[in-house]
């Protein structure tokens, strides 16, 4: 679903979109990679609900902060 994406962002952008896809850990690995990239408006981050909604239920200490 992202590489399409992707590559009509790159076409709009006039520069190259690389997805990094980060699996793992119920999403936490990716989530934790997206919360601490420099907030410089280059890293757009598509994670599923679970993330930020049910993984704050379900682990007890996580290495980003959840609330929005």
């Amino acid at each position: 679903m992202l590489r399409p994406l992707a590559a009509e962002l790159g076409k709009g952008f006039e520069q190259p979109v690389v997805i990094e896809s980060r699996p793992g850990a119920d999403t936490i690995i990716g989530a934790d990679a997206c919360a601490k990239s420099r907030g410089d408006g280059y890293t757009f981050c598509m994670l599923p609900i679970d993330a930020l909604v049910l993984n704050p239920f379900l682990f007890k200490k996580l290495p980003y902060d959840a609330d929005i």
